[in-house]
């Protein structure tokens, strides 16, 4: 395919993507005074994508206030949003309302209360954001910093403060080291770490085992295994594969000779970089290391990768020491359990509530009981002061 060609087809699936994405929301993008058509460029516009931080300036003054599918203009009950605090008047129009507001700084206070008396109506605002001298994009012909200066306008939920920041989802035209026009935007999580505390609510009986074997033992009798576990927890799901390889720190800077030696040995399958693959059933590794050594020098050091298997399966009445008699090494054993977080997250200095019944089923140790407090680190997407995902990253030491 020639370069003009793919530049096209990366081109189409970019924009076709980025409007998918946008027509899940309802939003809005407007050009402002600060961002100016680019001059004539002799060099070809190309579509391109970038992502930014940009910070919340104000609020329009007024709220949107409608539901999918429904006329909201004959609804008598919404004349309780003209008597709030702050509120000028209402406007009822297209089967939606439009809340003017005495001040705009108002607007996320507003629309809250209105959302706490009608929880089904969707409440958005339009807001200006101020972005960075520069955003770096990703076009067909690779990466480019792209002066902005801009300030643009999105219709979004108004939980989000002047003054805050959030990150921006950008699609522009890409002319030079400037934009053709207004890019389209909409406001995306930004992610964040934060540690909370946790509690083990529910215990299951579903299990998990992780034993690690040894380089030397690996050629196993894994059908043996699966049987004699069979008859100590009922069906199982079990997976092995024995790791036969070696790592030879060198192996990949040594000439083409030495490395033909290596892949002459009789027990050697192949050679790639420094991995050195070999039969299951080598597993003496005083030879392997004699002729390594003899082929490469007594400096080269080896590394012999341990195999893992994994079994997993549900019992009431597990005896653990049937377990391990049976996989014949110690394993680390894991039991599916429901953790509730809740309280206040703090997240890059910012504190936020956990949305109500967050739980996460995870697999941990088998070493906690129900109602024991724990602290988990948590993978988080904030949208200005709304937590809109969280997941366990890990337990905390």
């Amino acid at each position: 395919m020639e370069r003009d060609t793919l530049i096209k087809v990366f081109t189409l699936l970019l924009v076709a993507a980025f409007m998918l994405e946008l027509f899940s929301m309802r939003s809005a993008v407007t050009n402002t005074p600060s961002l100016n058509n680019t001059p004539p460029n002799q060099e070809p516009s190309l579509y391109g994508t970038g992502q930014t931080s940009a910070t919340l300036l104000s609020y329009r003054g007024y709220l949107n206030v409608f539901k999918s599918g429904r006329d909201l203009t004959a609804n008598s009950s919404l004349g309780e949003i003209r008597n709030m605090d702050g509120v000028s008047y209402l406007n009822r129009q297209g089967g939606a309302l439009t809340v003017i507001i005495d001040q705009s700084s108002n607007a996320p206070l507003i629309a809250s209360e209105i959302k706490q008396k009608f929880p089904d109506l969707n409440v958005t605002a339009v807001g200006q954001f101020e972005l960075p001298p520069t955003v770096e994009f990703t076009t067909s012909d690779g990466r480019r910093n792209v002066s902005m200066n801009a300030v643009i306008e999105l219709e979004i939920e108004p939980d989000i403060l002047p003054g805050d920041n959030v990150t921006l989802s950008l699609i522009g035209l890409v002319s030079g080291d400037s934009l053709a026009g207004t890019p389209l935007a909409k406001v995306i999580p930004t992610q964040g770490e934060a540690l909370a505390n946790a509690t083990i609510k529910n215990i299951t009986y579903d299990y998990g085992v992780v034993a690690i074997i040894p380089w030397e033992s690996r050629n196993l009798n894994a059908s043996r295994i699966r049987e004699a576990l069979s008859k100590e927890v009922g069906d199982l799901s079990m997976n092995y594969s024995p790791r036969s390889f070696v790592l030879v720190n060198g192996l990949d800077s040594a000439s083409d000779e030495i490395v033909k030696k290596v892949e002459n040995l009789s027990y050697v399958t192949g050679v790639f970089s420094t991995e050195v693959d070999l039969r299951d059933e080598m597993n003496d590794s005083e030879k392997l290391e004699s002729d390594i050594k003899g082929t490469l020098g007594n400096n080269t050091t080896i590394d012999y990768p341990s195999s893992v298997m994994e079994v997993t399966f549900h019992s009431e009445n597990l005896s653990k020491d049937g377990l391990f008699r049976s996989i014949g090494w110690t394993p680390v054993v894991y039991r599916r359990m429901s953790i509730e977080v809740s309280g206040k997250l703090n997240i890059s200095g910012v504190e936020y509530d956990v949305p109500s019944n967050t739980t996460f089923d995870e697999m941990l140790v088998d070493s906690y009981s129900v109602g024991q407090k724990i602290g988990v680190w948590l993978n988080t997407g904030t949208i200005g002061r709304r937590i809109v995902n969280l997941k366990i990253d890990r337990i905390a030491e």
